[in-house]
């Protein structure tokens, strides 16, 4: 098992190759019915624990063999600071990633998950 529904996210994943499935339950996420799909490869999961606070609302599992570059929030941010332009622009992406959180809300958008965000139209 990669992650558990309401696991503090402290780790973003790039899955690289193998097979993940990623599923969702009524009582740990704002689903109405139990949701599962295979992840595609070439993904991030939980990129949004790079720029939030984010607390997992669901389950990821291998299903084979699986490569997964990991990279932990808290090291990538102290490695940004003190880098200016890096560190104002990582602030600001932050920033926008929290908002688009926030917006995130039926009927206009679907709830974000560990797979991704919703895009704004």
């Amino acid at each position: 098992v990669g992650f558990l529904p309401q696991d503090l996210a402290e780790n973003s994943f790039f899955f690289e190759s193998g097979a993940l499935s990623y599923s969702q339950e009524p009582g740990t996420s704002k689903v109405e019915s139990e949701t599962s799909e295979r992840v595609q490869v070439r993904t991030w999961i939980s990129e949004v624990a790079l720029w939030a606070q984010w607390v997992h609302v669901g389950r990821l599992e291998g299903q084979a063999p699986t490569r997964l570059i990991v990279v932990n929030a808290r090291r990538l941010l102290s490695s940004l600071e003190g880098r200016s332009v890096v560190g104002t622009l990582t602030k600001r992406y932050a920033r926008a990633v929290v908002s688009r959180i926030r917006a995130a809300c039926p009927p206009w958008q679907p709830y974000p998950n560990d797979l991704g965000l919703p895009v704004k139209d």
